[in-house]
């Protein structure tokens, strides 16, 4: 059954069987849509995009693409749309924190901080991946990590999950190749519940940094994702926490900038930039009604710079992959 749902003032409408007034919310799976009452937190709706109509009685579309440009331009009040994935579509959630970014240049966010460069940080060829950790916490005889699950792309720019069993001498190479990775989790443990000390994933013949487990942590704090090959992420939520961790200086700036960088171009492209004044806010959050979209071969990431040194900066970036 059709449905209109449209903006009245300063409330949202949704006309069906019976004239529906207050905040409401939409998830969607496929072209399937709930459609939820904020305040009193239960479905009134539910059906094809193509059965939402405007105040006029026509349809606004078909695709999630139509229903999010509909909301973000004839809605004055917001709507929160969220997406489940369905079929080949996944989720995916990257978080990270860097815990020292000083005046002197931005950092990528990441736990391992430092400059990130994708001409040379981002690999171009495909290696192994050297794993060095402390092999008196950690390793075949520690209490810490024992073995690692890397989530990553392989030669052909395609997603791959792999187990590796860490050794004994503290510092071992994978049996797999890659170009890139996105997750490396602690599968396994001796006795502790996390990994007692850093686990550092290089590539072994660039020797750029790839990855790392920060202590206690047991798994990668990076916000940084390279997208497979013939794959679309639509990122539609993001949000980030500044703080100044020591020392004097006052409330710093905090500038934070989204990229993706193309492994077919070779461009770095600036897509999103936030200001956080942390003398009046700390935290941020962004739904975006109109997703941001990167396509096989990007390899997003972020990066922030600071008015005060001892600056630390959390991210959390998340969104539907769907085939392209």
């Amino acid at each position: 059954m059709a449905i209109k749902f449209y903006q009245k003032g300063n409330y949202q409408v949704l006309d069906g069987d019976i004239e529906r007034v207050g905040e409401f919310d939409i998830v969607a799976e496929g072209t399937i849509v709930n459609i939820i009452d904020r305040n009193k937190e239960s479905n009134v709706w539910n059906g094809e995009i193509s059965n939402i109509q405007d105040s006029n009685g026509i349809s606004i579309g078909s695709t999630f693409s139509d229903l999010t440009l509909y909301i973000s331009t004839q809605f004055i009040s917001p709507v929160s749309v969220k997406t489940v994935a369905s079929g080949n579509d996944s989720i995916v959630n990257k978080f990270g924190y860097n815990t020292d970014i000083d005046t002197t240049s931005k950092e990528v966010v990441a736990s391992f901080g430092g400059a990130f460069d994708p001409s040379t940080s981002v690999m171009s060829t495909a290696q192994t991946f050297t794993v060095t950790y402390n092999n008196t916490t950690d390793g075949s005889s520690g209490t810490g990590a024992r073995m690692l699950q890397f989530s990553y792309l392989d030669e052909n720019f395609e997603a791959q999950i792999v187990f590796h069993t860490l050794g004994s001498s503290g510092s071992d190479v994978t049996s797999f190749t890659g170009v890139g990775i996105n997750r490396v989790v602690v599968v396994s443990f001796g006795g502790a519940v996390y990994n007692n000390n850093n686990i550092t994933i290089t590539a072994t013949t660039d020797g750029t940094i790839q990855a790392q487990i920060p202590a206690q942590k047991s798994v990668t704090q990076q916000a940084i994702y390279h997208t497979p090959i013939a794959r679309t992420l639509n990122v539609n939520f993001l949000t980030i926490s500044t703080l100044k961790l020591a020392g004097g200086g006052g409330s710093p700036v905090v500038n934070v900038i989204g990229y993706s960088y193309s492994r077919v171009t070779g461009g770095r492209y600036a897509v999103i930039d936030f200001e956080i004044d942390t003398s009046v806010e700390n935290n941020l959050t962004v739904n975006l009604h109109e997703a941001i979209t990167f396509t096989g071969r990007e390899v997003v990431y972020f990066e922030a710079s600071t008015s005060v040194n001892n600056t630390k900066v959390s991210l959390r970036f998340s969104g539907v992959e769907t085939d392209s």
